[in-house]
């Protein structure tokens, strides 16, 4: 359970504690990690906007149609709204863990949610799906220094087959960083793909961006044969 704006660590930019609470959830290997909040779960668009709006019981896969329904803060209560939340949830579907956000005055609400007896909205993992505790560190605890933007193919390889961010697929890279830092990995449509620790500096992305591997080496041998970001040190969200 998280209750609102409680922590503020000022080196630990998570942005909001929906996303520390998932933090914490996966450090103790939680079954259930419940956000108690003031309103009763994700809709299909703002209730307080629209009357058509309905709660989404279950969400299995957040998909940009999922992403979109969630929009910024619209609570009284804390700071990062549905959008915060949603960012949480992912995280915790990371590390195969069930999030339920729900209405936190609701009369019994815990034991609903951990009985899962329909209350909120319910983010089930996929089976068997968890990651690492050096890769989820690194995806929702590091401060992200860049952002490296993907081609479609890449994007593609990433997210489909597991592959390595590799330098062919970069289409540029923004901000500045250095060998080592964690950089945000988006699609070409400023999508995020995930969060990983960068192989090159800045500079050096904006010398190797678009080439092979084998090229690279001709002139940086130091970096011959090293991806962008290496599988092992990524988080695909």
């Amino acid at each position: 359970m998280n209750e609102n704006d409680t922590v503020s660590v000022a080196e630990f930019a998570f942005g909001d504690n929906d996303t520390l609470g998932a933090i914490v959830a996966t450090l103790v290997s939680a079954d259930l990690y419940v956000i108690l909040s003031d309103v009763d779960g994700l809709y299909t668009a703002n209730p307080q906007e629209d009357p058509d709006a309905r709660l989404v019981p279950l969400v299995r896969e957040l998909t940009p149609e999922i992403a979109a329904m969630a929009g910024g803060s619209t609570s009284s209560v804390g700071t990062g709204g549905m959008a915060a939340k949603l960012r949480a949830a992912r995280a915790s579907m990371a590390a195969g863990i069930p999030l339920v956000i729900c209405r936190g005055r609701e009369g019994g609400v815990l034991l609903r949610a951990a009985c899962e007896d329909g209350v909120g909205t319910r983010f089930e993992p996929v089976e068997g799906s968890h990651e690492g505790a050096r890769k989820l560190w690194i995806g929702l605890a590091e401060v992200v220094r860049g952002t490296l933007v993907l081609d479609d193919g890449a994007r593609r390889a990433v997210v489909e087959s597991g592959a390595s961010v590799l330098p062919v697929g970069v289409l540029r890279a923004e901000g500045e960083f250095a060998v080592g830092d964690v950089v945000n990995v988006v699609g070409a449509d400023g999508s995020l793909v995930g969060r990983g620790v960068s192989r090159y500096s800045s500079d050096e992305m904006a010398r190797v961006h678009g080439l092979r591997l084998d090229v690279i080496a001709r002139f940086m041998p130091e970096r011959g044969g090293q991806p962008a970001v290496h599988r092992d040190e990524l988080l695909v969200l």
